[in-house]
């Protein structure tokens, strides 16, 4: 019985190292290229509120 549990631990860290440990990689290379995309977005998004300020201020400027 012993021996029938120390093969079965030793499948499933089998499993763990092979499949899950390399999925789980993948899924976290995945999420750092989302997190990468949104932060880009978002660094664009704030780029074009500042130039629309600018653009703004140099309208008013120009009416004075």
């Amino acid at each position: 019985m012993s021996r029938d549990i120390s093969k079965k631990i030793e499948q499933y860290e089998k499993f763990l190292h092979d499949k899950l440990e390399v999925d789980l990689k993948q899924t976290w290379d995945l999420r750092e290229k989302i997190y990468e995309e949104i932060s880009d977005y978002h660094l664009f998004q704030v780029y074009e509120a500042i130039s629309e300020i600018l653009n703004l201020e140099k309208g008013e400027e120009a009416n004075k």
